[in-house]
């Protein structure tokens, strides 16, 4: 595979859960900035109406990332949807800011939940966004694996489509790191919730810039490219489950990423999303 799996900071144990969180909060701001939450919208509106489903399942959802404005979006449009938010490793504070805010239909499931086995994860539509490329190899395959054995749908995103050569990847890192910190100082003041350590560690001591910039310059070539992705996916097309591979397009044909969507097909009348 062309990807490297370089160490991001984030993915570390010893990786304060608080720095996680504010450098996914940055993450979010960018993602609403280049118009990828409007992508993942239409995206996962479109595998909604293909799998019949309504409940939507993100994993490896961390802090909340991007799913909860996908969903106003969704609502929005007047998609009646629902989005429970899972994590292998639930954030608590989490857990309790979503019961809070009481926003009917979503929710932040308290008990881990394993990708690599989705079977056991909540029912509906499964989504991994901007999460995927955290994975190595051998998890990578387990998981769309899984979703074939169980007969789940899921849909992958990640905000890159351009597969990055890994020469000029290390050659420009001096110049992408600095300006990558920079737009972690400007994404800022967006951020919400805003909390004491969100502004402290990016103005006054700024480690989450430092975070952001490095592991948003390895979550470049971590992603698996559609080259990757159909190395990755060999053996997993049947009879009765698909894939798709491409770019990521809005509804105006846009593209912002890049998106694998994978889905049980069954004869017309049988169920296509459930295992039977």
């Amino acid at each position: 595979m062309h990807r490297l799996h370089l160490i991001e900071i984030e993915d570390q144990p010893w990786c304060p859960r608080w720095l996680r969180t504010a450098g996914t909060n940055v993450i979010v701001v960018f993602m609403r900035a280049i118009g990828g939450e409007r992508v993942v919208a239409h995206r996962v509106k479109q595998a909604l109406a293909e799998t019949g489903e309504t409940h939507i399942v993100d994993m490896g959802s961390g802090s909340g990332g991007s799913m909860p404005a996908v969903l106003d979006s969704l609502r929005a449009e007047g998609i009646a949807a629902d989005l429970t938010l899972s994590d292998l490793y639930p954030n608590p504070a989490m857990v309790q800011h979503f019961a809070d805010r009481q926003v009917a239909g979503l929710r932040y499931h308290p008990e881990p939940v394993d990708a690599t086995d989705i079977g056991d994860a909540p029912p509906g539509l499964k989504t991994m966004i901007n999460c995927f490329h955290h994975m190595p190899e051998d998890v990578a395959r387990r998981i769309v694996a899984s979703a074939v054995a169980t007969r789940q749908p899921l849909f992958i995103y990640e905000a890159s489509k351009t597969r990055i050569p890994r020469l000029l990847w290390w050659l420009t890192l001096p110049i992408s790191l600095p300006l990558t910190a920079l737009s972690c100082l400007l994404f800022t003041p967006l951020v919400r919730p805003m909390t004491w350590q969100q502004l402290v560690f990016t103005y006054l001591i700024p480690i989450i810039p430092l975070l952001y910039a490095w592991d948003g310059q390895v979550s470049g070539i971590r992603i698996y490219h559609e080259p990757d992705m159909r190395a990755l996916l060999a053996g997993l097309e049947t009879d009765d489950y698909a894939w798709e591979v491409g770019p990521a397009e809005g509804a105006d044909g846009r593209a912002v990423g890049m998106y694998v969507f994978g889905r049980p097909t069954a004869p017309t009348g049988e169920s296509a999303t459930h295992p039977r």
